[in-house]
């Protein structure tokens, strides 16, 4: 078990925790999550988290308050129990859409108008009670008429507020008076000092006989807000001690500014472009909709992506109550007739709005109408709805859990997003790297160091296991006919020095089906000389392992672009790409990931005599910015080269950023190759003609 890190999984989503768990190979941490007969929950963290990194996941799917309650007090019990940093993991954010803005009946977001009341000379503020003068700005000159006015106002409250009786004769100033006391207006100071004093005094009493307090009009503009639902929710996980908070697609981004403390706000986005581009036949005549103005940009974003059209539909008569939104009536902006309508939203909960925006698409002839969603609540009688709905087919991911949802909803497909969360975790590991580097047996060649003095070649294990159990250690290469040689065996050896100092396994993946006959260099060319070598492969990619990397090679194999090798390694590296710490390429290696759709969005460079034929293996609509003259290219997780040798400089690369220079120094030195640290370092793009 790994010594530094702590994974706790809450009640909500149990699958969820499983799942990011087995991507990481980490146990789930030991914790006692129960309620009390009176029903109050219960947490206890069964092992130690002294000094520890603990991260706690708990989605807000059902039982929304009894889980918000149960992350809070798991956070305060592993502050207590001395936790280096606790991480609140919640793929679904709780109260996400009670967002702090204020608003008055009507549903109109308020504003004070401009007045006579709140203009900067008005005496009088909502508040009047003095207020502590700012540092930096001068006392206020207080009330108006001084401090004699007050004293002489309270003297008139006393006035009226007396209980008179004619009858009794210790009234005092009032004895000498048959009827009562005198009216405000036969007196000499009220009649002085009606006009000024008109505006704060609401009744008088006369004879005695009744009497109502003055009232304080407040100014105009002030009216009730929407309880602030999120500042709250914030406040409540930085009080209890959450030190960075990490969700997925928060339903209103300014969510992120009730904290004090880190936010990570993951996007489902390439997940569902992921589905579009692979999932819906001819998807470029589809159109991307958006169910209300609010999911807008959202949805533009993923139509601009994919180089789709885009629509909108508009609630054409604004509610004026809560209750009455479901009502409003919706109006499309945009042509849908003849098309496929992809709505996307990043939340349903009853899912009437699209529900009916399904109705109205198909209304305005829209052939086949699909829901895109990043999180399926789904509650109350959604479900019922979604059956009877136009939709075709409602694409959710498991932020929730969706298991009795997807029992009744035919409708009903789940994406995973263990493996989004999981690579989240992935970065983690970069944390180990100083104590990596901090051994000093791990920077020295391994003929230098043999852990057994009679054998030179031992292999050196002087990093203690645990210490390395969360950086990358399940490595793969694909082998397929008419590879390139080198770049192959170069990473290949790189690697192999890397393993004299950090456990580590290799699986050679073939794309043949059913066979693990050995593959050759040998290309098809009627010139060629005959002279190749051979790789024996130990898995199919039908039983291929789970891999933290892989390594593309390239060779003249690749150029077969119609080829069943080609179509099932391009497949194969699609599935596999979200589950993965690294992915490297080398030479035309990189058309591989282009046609698998990896490189959509992203930097990349390829060799450069075949420059143009790789660059043509990619779609258009995925935009991919080829880098003509480079050694190699890194964007995110991705890590490309040129030909050949610099497949060995771009692993040294990656293994200097992952584990350490020092450690790729080490290796180098080991080939006794020299490194060429310079990314943009490309002699062949100008022998080659391409810049």
């Amino acid at each position: 078990m790994v010594r530094n890190i702590v994974v706790l999984g809450g009640s909500s989503h149990p699958q969820l925790n499983a799942t990011i768990c087995d991507h990481l190979q980490i146990p789930i941490g030991n914790v006692l999550l129960s309620k009390f007969s009176v029903g109050e929950t219960r947490v206890e963290i069964k092992e130690s988290v002294r000094g520890k990194d603990v991260y706690i996941l708990q989605s807000s799917g059902g039982s929304v308050n009894d889980h918000l309650v149960e992350l809070l007090i798991a956070i305060s019990a592993c502050k207590t129990a001395s936790a280096r940093k606790v991480t609140a993991i919640l793929p679904l954010f709780p109260y996400s859409r009670q967002s702090d803005i204020p608003y008055n009946k009507t549903g109109a977001p308020l504003s004070k108008a401009s007045n006579c009341y709140n203009k900067p000379d008005f005496p009088y503020s909502f508040e009047s009670k003095p207020q502590t003068p700012h540092p930096d700005h001068a006392p206020s000159a207080g009330l108006t008429n001084g401090v004699n006015g007050l004293h002489k106002g309270l003297e008139n409250f006393q006035v009226d507020d007396a209980i008179v009786d004619p009858h009794n004769q210790q009234n005092g100033r009032y004895a000498n008076y048959n009827r009562g006391p005198p009216k405000r207006s036969d007196t000499l100071d009220s009649q002085i000092s009606n006009t000024s004093r008109q505006h704060t005094r609401s009744s008088t009493m006369v004879n005695g006989s009744s009497h109502q307090d003055a009232q304080f009009q407040p100014r105009p503009g002030y009216k009730q807000w929407v309880a602030q639902a999120g500042t709250l929710v914030a406040d409540l996980l930085t009080c209890a001690g959450a030190d960075h908070v990490m969700t997925m697609d928060l339903h209103d981004p300014q969510y992120q500014g009730f904290f004090d403390i880190p936010v990570d706000n993951l996007y489902g986005r390439p997940l569902l472009k992921r589905y579009i581009r692979n999932e819906i036949p001819n998807y470029q005549q589809a159109i991307i909709v958006s169910p209300d103005a609010g999911g807008a940009k959202r949805a533009t974003a993923i139509a601009d992506g994919l180089g789709m059209p885009f629509a909108l539909i508009h609630k054409e008569r604004r509610p004026t109550k809560i209750t009455d939104r479901q009502n409003a009536s919706m109006m499309l902006v945009g042509d849908v007739s003849g098309r496929t309508a992809i709505l996307v939203d990043d939340l349903a909960d009853t899912s009437n709005t699209i529900t009916r925006a399904a109705k109205l698409l198909k209304n305005q002839g829209a052939t086949k109408v699909y829901a895109l969603l990043t999180h399926g609540v789904l509650s109350g009688d959604a479900i019922d709805r979604i059956n009877a709905s136009a939709l075709d087919k409602v694409v959710v991911t498991n932020s929730v859990p969706q298991e009795e949802h997807k029992k009744r909803c035919p409708k009903l497909e789940v994406l995973e997003v263990g493996h989004i969360f999981a690579e989240y975790f992935s970065s983690l590991r970069l944390r180990i790297y100083p104590l990596i580097k901090s051994h000093s047996h791990a920077t020295m060649p391994p003929s230098t160091t043999p852990s057994n003095p009679n054998s030179k070649c031992a292999p050196v294990n002087s990093i203690n296991p645990q210490l390395t159990s969360l950086v990358p250690t399940r490595f793969g290469i694909l082998i397929f006919p008419a590879f390139q040689a080198l770049d192959a065996f170069g990473p290949l050896d790189a690697l192999n020095g890397l393993s004299w100092t950090h456990p580590m396994t290799l699986s050679i993946l073939t794309p043949v089906q059913d066979s693990l006959a050995p593959l050759s260099t040998l290309t098809s060319i009627p010139t060629s000389p005959g002279f190749a070598q051979s790789i024996v492969p130990t898995h199919t990619l039908e039983d291929a392992p789970e891999l933290d990397v892989l390594l593309v090679p390239g060779g003249m194999g690749l150029f077969d672009g119609k080829g069943e090798a080609g179509r099932r390694m391009a497949e194969f590296i699609r599935k596999i790409y979200p589950s993965l710490h690294s992915i490297i390429s080398v030479c035309n290696g990189a058309s591989l990931l282009a046609r698998a759709g990896v490189l959509a969005g992203k930097s990349a460079t390829t060799n450069k005599a075949f420059f143009d034929d790789v660059v043509a293996s990619g779609a258009e609509d995925d935009k991919i910015n080829w880098v003509r003259k480079a050694r190699w290219v890194e964007d995110g997780k991705i890590w490309t080269s040129s030909g050949v040798s610099a497949g060995i400089d771009v692993t040294l690369a990656w293994m200097g950023r992952v584990f350490g220079e020092e450690v790729a120094d080490r290796v180098a030195k080991g080939m006794e190759y020299t490194r060429h640290e310079d990314a943009g370092s490309d002699p062949f793009a100008e022998v080659h003609g391409i810049v």
